[in-house]
């Protein structure tokens, strides 16, 4: 192949890798600090028996851990398919010596794992967002 085609289809493939890992570790600091506050603060905000639609609260709660929590799960399953493409490679490598890449493709895109990052991250990133909205709304019913 070409080597200039090569050398930017990798720093294409860096740019996406380190775009995608700064955007999981956003959605998870951003939601675990809004669900840090926003227990924190309640009450300070808001008495226990005067909470007006308590479900707006717990929902967004709930909405921040998914934010939490996909971008956790995401990582790991990340390092698991990376570790599971090498060991592929390296056992068709063994076996196939240089004509292997049709093979270690193949087998590579039965990794359930790759399969399952990108809509974890989406699902943090979505329940980042809409569990702040639910808490600004919260906020709103209870403040005015």
């Amino acid at each position: 192949m070409d080597r200039l085609y090569l050398e930017e289809r990798k720093a294409l493939l860096t740019t996406e890798h380190d775009i995608t890992k700064s955007l999981d570790k956003w959605v998870l600091t951003l939601s675990g600090g809004a669900l840090a506050l926003s227990v924190t603060f309640l009450g300070e905000l808001v008495t226990p028996g005067q909470i007006k639609s308590p479900a707006l609260l717990y929902a967004g709660w709930f909405l921040l851990m998914v934010g939490v929590g996909c971008p956790l799960v995401s990582m790991y399953l990340s390092g698991r398919a990376y570790e599971k493409y090498r060991d592929i490679m390296d056992r068709e490598h063994a076996q196939s010596g240089t004509h292997m890449w049709g093979p270690v493709r193949e087998a590579q895109g039965r990794v359930w794992e790759s399969k399952a990052i990108d809509p974890l991250a989406l699902a943090g990133l979505l329940g980042f967002l809409v569990g702040m909205f639910l808490l600004g709304h919260f906020a709103y019913v209870n403040l005015r």
